[in-house]
């Protein structure tokens, strides 16, 4: 049985290698919040600053600001909590964290830099290319 303790160790150290190697972090900062985020086979985030949430309560079922979302329970600027799947966001005060995997993907609240809204490599435009002005005379 001790020759099958290395072998299962490899696989581990080969298993975390493949998930780390698909993960990309970002770490993004403005004047609002400062904060990271993971995408890849695991998504999360951590950040702080407040949240752009002014409701008092809101609870959501099978919904909420994140993709997978089963529920959402945000009390003021005071707490929040949301629950998917695989994962699960919380927040206290003006600090947030959020991981998941599979059909989970975290999003920090709503008017954060770290959210994915304000991200610019995002921006996706079906836009007309511009053509440069005719000269004048021509």
């Amino acid at each position: 049985m001790s020759s099958s303790r290395p072998r299962v160790l490899v696989l581990v150290v080969l298993l975390a290698a493949a998930a780390s190697g698909c993960t990309v972090v970002d770490v993004r900062n403005d004047s609002r919040r400062v904060g990271v985020r993971s995408d890849g086979l695991i998504d999360g985030f951590a950040t702080v600053g407040w949240a752009n949430d002014p409701s008092f309560l809101r609870a959501e079922l099978f919904d909420g600001r994140s993709d997978g979302a089963l529920a959402l329970v945000d009390l003021w600027y005071l707490a929040r909590v949301e629950l998917g799947l695989a994962g699960a966001s919380v927040g206290v005060g003006p600090f947030d964290v959020g991981v998941g995997t599979l059909f989970y993907e975290p999003r920090s609240p709503a008017g954060t830099a770290v959210d994915d809204r304000d991200r610019d490599d995002d921006f996706d435009c079906d836009c007309e290319p511009l053509e440069p002005p005719a000269p004048p005379g021509g």
